[in-house]
């Protein structure tokens, strides 16, 4: 009996890439992200073809991770500063 379990790959074209992060960066932001200085890792393989390996991508992607802004504490410190409480 064959596994019923999902392939997961461990490298991804560009177009990949993008359908693993849900279509949240374009094919051509990834290619412009790999061309920037210490931009996302890659392998160029054959005719030109790239690749990203999926434990780079997570692993860039959770070195740009940025938190939510609390606006609410934002705005009261800054009252409090315009109100001289600080």
């Amino acid at each position: 009996m064959k596994s019923s379990r999902p392939i997961s790959p461990e490298f991804f074209d560009l177009a990949g890439a993008s359908a693993y992060l849900g279509g949240a960066l374009s094919v051509r932001t990834l290619r412009r992200l790999i061309s920037m200085p210490g931009g996302l890792p890659y392998y160029r393989i054959g005719a030109g073809k790239i690749l990203i390996s999926k434990s780079d991508l997570d692993a860039w992607l959770a070195r740009h991770r940025q938190e939510p802004l609390d606006l609410d504490k934002i705005a009261a410190e800054a009252v409090r500063a315009v109100m001289g409480e600080v």
